[in-house]
């Protein structure tokens, strides 16, 4: 009943949104001249930027402040002089950054699940242009995009918390099945399995994270059964870093393809891979992306912070967001095989915040922690801090083959990273996950360095034994 339910739903869903209309015309657009997109995201930047300066208060005082003559902008390159747009700014100005200054009761209200305190709002256009969107990287996993899912996530498209049984049933309807992995034990994961697998489920979704642990799940269920309860045809990552060997993991587990997703509740879908699977191809006619050190943009295939542009939204115009994530643009001179001609990125650092920046200048990517408290038996769990470029706090929780002998090899290891950190090593009965199931491994608050490529792993040379 679940496998027909929500293909029919999805379908209606689908049709009342216009969605079907939007999905053709961007079938048809992924074959073209690329001089053709970008003429057509120039297009759609000129009508946010006069939009927005005439109905929006907080662009209008941006637009006078820093000297931009919306009438005469015709490229990204025109709003250069307007500093990138934070987090805080989504805080602290709320309703002036809305189409007219107050919310419309038709627009859609979303939430971001990392940070509850923020809120975006799309209207209709915006809506169903990402719906289409969405439906389109289900067909370019192999799959009818009404395809049942299931989805480890516990929230609606408002990015409210489905909780209870008529949370649970509405879900079943629109997706298939879900989990909030953030509020899921082990029993939890092993009944998503047992459901997916009842449903019919084809497509999994959700962070990498919370993908292994259904892989898990999965595995302990073959092994005690003789039969894996649920096998999708194809999984999609999102909100994690998908590195090479998670995904190998992943497709070992899962015995389905992985696509990596880049998305955020800012923008909905930005950028998704192909059967391909090399880089990500952006959705170039809802978002513009720029990649910058500091104020100043850089060359395709260097790493840059990434900014966004929606090209989609009039309710709520974000201009150049700094969405807080490193990575860079594919030179065109590389065409992707499967002959799509829309730019492709790399989201090649994930998070800035998880890259801490040693006291000399130099990046540290999160994986170098990762393989040090690989390195030490007996750690449970661990996170990093930096609040200042010398100052590192280390948090561990120890098992029953911790040796108290750990510590100072600890601060051997990161003297030989940079002599001039000043590390702190604290002892933690336990390390929460967020609100959302992820756990944040390493949170810096240091403002990135781009003295070189970051360092990605310590030397083999120090292994403990």
């Amino acid at each position: 009943m679940l496998s027909i339910l929500p293909r029919t739903l999805k379908s209606i869903e689908a049709l009342k949104a216009g969605a079907p209309a939007v999905l053709t015309a961007y079938a048809k657009n992924e074959r073209v001249d690329p001089r053709a997109i970008r003429a057509l995201q120039d297009t759609r930047l000129r009508r946010m930027v006069l939009h927005a300066a005439e109905h929006v208060p907080f662009w209008k005082r941006r637009f006078a402040r820093f000297g931009v003559r919306p009438t005469e902008v015709r490229s990204i390159a025109d709003l250069a002089a307007l500093p990138p747009l934070e987090d805080r700014d989504l805080i602290d100005f709320g309703d002036e950054l809305l189409e007219g200054g107050a919310a419309n009761p038709a627009w859609l209200a979303v939430h971001s699940i990392a940070k509850p305190d923020r809120m975006v709002r799309l209207d209709t256009v915006a809506r169903r242009e990402r719906v289409a969107d969405e439906l389109r990287h289900i067909e370019w996993s192999g799959l009818d995009w009404r395809a049942p899912r299931a989805v480890l996530i516990g929230r609606n498209e408002r990015g409210e918390a489905l909780d209870g049984p008529g949370g649970r049933l509405r879900a079943a309807l629109r997706s298939g099945v879900w989990l909030h992995p953030g509020h899921a034990d082990e029993d939890a994961v092993r009944r998503f399995v047992a459901e997916a697998g009842r449903a019919g489920a084809q497509l999994l979704t959700g962070p990498p994270s919370a993908l292994e642990r259904v892989a898990d799940a999965i595995e302990t269920g073959a092994a005690a059964s003789g039969a894996a309860p649920f096998r999708p045809k194809a999984v999609q990552s999102w909100g994690e870093c998908l590195s090479d060997e998670r995904r190998a993991r992943l497709e070992t587990a899962l015995a389905a393809p992985v696509f990596d997703v880049y998305r955020a509740a800012e923008f909905g879908e930005i950028a998704h891979q192909c059967d391909r699977r090399d880089g990500l191809h952006v959705t170039m006619e809802r978002a513009l992306l720029e990649f910058v050190h500091g104020d100043t943009p850089v060359a395709d295939g260097k790493d840059g912070e990434i900014l966004v542009t929606a090209l989609d939204n009039l309710a709520m115009p974000l201009f150049r967001y700094r969405i807080g994530d490193v990575g860079c643009r594919i030179p065109a001179a590389v065409p992707c095989p499967c002959e799509r001609t829309s730019e492709r990125i790399l989201v090649t650092d994930g998070r800035a915040a998880t890259l801490v920046t040693s006291p000399a200048g130099q990046r540290v990517h999160a994986d170098w922690f990762e393989w040090l408290f690989e390195a030490i038996p007996g750690v449970l769990d661990w996170r990093v801090r930096q609040d200042t470029s010398s100052d590192l706090t280390l948090l561990y929780v120890p098992g029953v083959a911790w040796r108290d002998d750990a510590e100072p090899w600890i601060h051997e290891a990161i003297a030989g990273l940079d002599p001039k950190f000043h590390v702190m090593i604290e002892r933690a009965e336990t390390l929460p996950a967020r609100a959302d199931g992820r756990r944040e491994r390493v949170v810096s608050r240091v403002p990135l360095s781009w003295n070189g490529p970051p360092r990605s792993g310590p030397s083999r040379s120090g292994d403990r034994a």
